[in-house]
């Protein structure tokens, strides 16, 4: 429930950090595998509900196990109405660079980044980067700092990676039919997304 996400996401956030997950997982397979399906429950709402449904907190949380389990795929975000984005970095390690763009120009307040088109630039780099880059190519840095700023400049700045939303993506940003059929990158899809609240 995209509503509600962090409550949607609770038990699956106690069982990542609980001690069989952090700070490595235990090598009994039952335990890797719970822990990798809770790491992966977070992930399909992070990225099927809108940018603000889950609290920061939470996403950084997340973020701090990014290098221990693998991702799996979702398709990028589709804002009815806006521009496309630029083409993804030929170097994926470039994207922490970006950061240090937005750091630099100080697009840390909503005000800020709304209106500098140079923080909207390195903004939409780094959404592409986040999106579309294999996250053991993409640096730890450029993961969090995207977050840092997602809340600051997405609204002013969203821009689409496909010029139409992705086929199996439902209304509600959650998946269709064909769940589980696209994968990318050599990931696994993510869980059956949160069903949106009417």
């Amino acid at each position: 429930n995209c509503a509600d996400a962090d409550n949607s996401v609770a038990l699956a956030r106690s069982t990542l950090v609980a001690p069989g997950c952090w700070p490595v997982p235990s090598p009994a397979k039952a335990t890797a595998d719970l822990c990798l399906d809770a790491f992966h429950i977070m992930q399909a709402h992070h990225d099927a509900c809108p940018h603000d449904a889950m609290s920061k907190k939470i996403k950084m949380e997340m973020h701090a196990y990014e290098h221990l389990y693998g991702g799996c795929w979702s398709p990028p975000p589709f804002f009815d109405g806006a521009p496309p984005c630029p083409p993804r970095p030929e170097k994926c390690s470039s994207a922490e660079a970006l950061v240090n763009t937005l750091t630099e120009l100080n697009c840390s307040s909503k005000e800020q980044c709304s209106a500098s088109a140079e923080c909207g630039a390195a903004f939409q780099a780094l959404h592409v980067a986040y999106n579309m880059c294999n996250k053991t190519a993409l640096p730890l840095m450029a993961a969090h700092g995207y977050h840092n700023f997602e809340h600051e400049c997405i609204e002013t700045w969203k821009c689409n990676i496909a010029d139409v939303p992705w086929g199996f993506v439902d209304d509600c940003g959650g998946f269709g039919s064909n769940s589980g059929t696209h994968t990318s990158r050599g990931h696994t899809t993510c869980p059956e997304a949160p069903v949106c609240s009417e």
